[in-house]
């Protein structure tokens, strides 16, 4: 079952059947709204399919220039609801950056968010897959 993509002006996501990854995309100017956009996508996704069969995500962050205030307060809120409602315990999550600027937003999302040690902040997809194929050898009993 092939699940539809979010595409919006500032947020993209998809997931890929093949390699069991959620690849978001946040782009330039992401609005207040932008990641509760993805949350919702991700509700639905977890409705639609088994989320522990999901073997990890990557949040390209790279086009990002401007996260403003109100848009992480609104993330985190929904990043909370977000780890209430689906267990996402199992799921590595690479940040992929290109500044410090960027790796500064990415650092908030890791030190919010329960289990830091599945979080990792890198600098391209390609460390982002071996970040989650390192995980998943490290943690062998959890999937």
């Amino acid at each position: 079952m092939t699940y539809p993509a979010l595409n919006t002006p500032n947020v993209q996501a998809h997931y890929d059947e093949h390699t069991k990854l959620i690849m978001l995309t946040y782009l330039d100017n992401l609005p207040p709204n932008g990641p509760n956009l993805f949350y919702e996508w991700l509700y639905d996704l977890a409705d639609a399919i088994e989320i522990g069969n999901v073997h990890g995500g990557i949040i390209d962050i790279r086009p990002l220039t401007n996260f403003p205030a109100m848009t992480l307060g609104s993330s985190v809120k929904g990043a909370k609801v977000l780890n209430q409602r689906i267990d996402l315990s199992q799921l590595p999550v690479a940040y992929v950056v290109k500044n410090l600027y960027q790796r500064e937003v990415a650092q908030m999302f890791v030190k919010m968010a329960p289990q830091a040690n599945r979080r990792a902040i890198i600098d391209s997809l390609e460390k982002g897959l071996k970040f989650i194929e390192d995980w998943h050898k490290a943690n062998p009993h959890e999937k």
